[in-house]
């Protein structure tokens, strides 16, 4: 289960200021009073832990969304595969999802009766969308190879997981 420690009265208001965002927008997407997030903010209130992790999976969404809005993130439904292209060398890679034990697994493929993604535009990859909080989030980082990183722990920029590629900068 995640850690939601870093969720202080600090995190809590640097995220609505980030997304621009009032107290009253934050108590609406927990069904909360103002008063509520106000204590919060102030210290005066630690958020019970179901709390804090309502208040994670709702930045987290934010987040997504704006990346959906951008058209840079490719969904995968449960129990399927994605076939991407490297456009700079020409690469395959069949991307299979396990959604028993929720793992990704990345082999290179020479099939050429399958249609390939090029993935210039793509930035992220989103398993499972139905799951009511985004579980599982990727980041596709290309040269030469692709770099698939764990994104979906905590907040999004600071939890980065290799799960196929090079480890080098893997922190950003």
């Amino acid at each position: 289960m995640d850690s939601f420690e870093h969720i202080t009265g600090d995190w809590i208001r640097e995220k609505l200021r980030e997304h621009s965002l009032r107290n009253g927008d934050l108590a609406a997407g927990l069904n909360v009073s103002d008063s509520q997030v106000s204590l919060w903010l102030s210290g005066g209130r630690t958020p019970a832990k179901p709390t804090l992790a309502a208040i994670h999976f709702f930045f987290q969404n934010l987040e997504l969304k704006k990346h959906i809005g951008k058209g840079d993130l490719l969904k995968l439904p449960d129990m399927q595969y994605l076939a991407v292209r490297i456009p700079i060398s020409g690469n395959r890679y069949l991307i299979l999802w396990n959604s028993h034990g929720r793992k990704l697994l990345v082999n290179k493929s020479d099939l050429d009766e399958i249609e390939y993604i090029d993935l210039s535009r793509y930035k992220y990859l989103l398993l499972n969308p139905d799951i009511e909080h985004f579980n599982f989030l990727f980041e596709f980082v290309t040269g030469p190879e692709l770099r698939l990183m764990e994104k979906s722990k905590g907040d999004l920029a600071r939890n980065v997981k290799v799960i196929y590629g090079w480890e080098k900068n893997v922190k950003e």
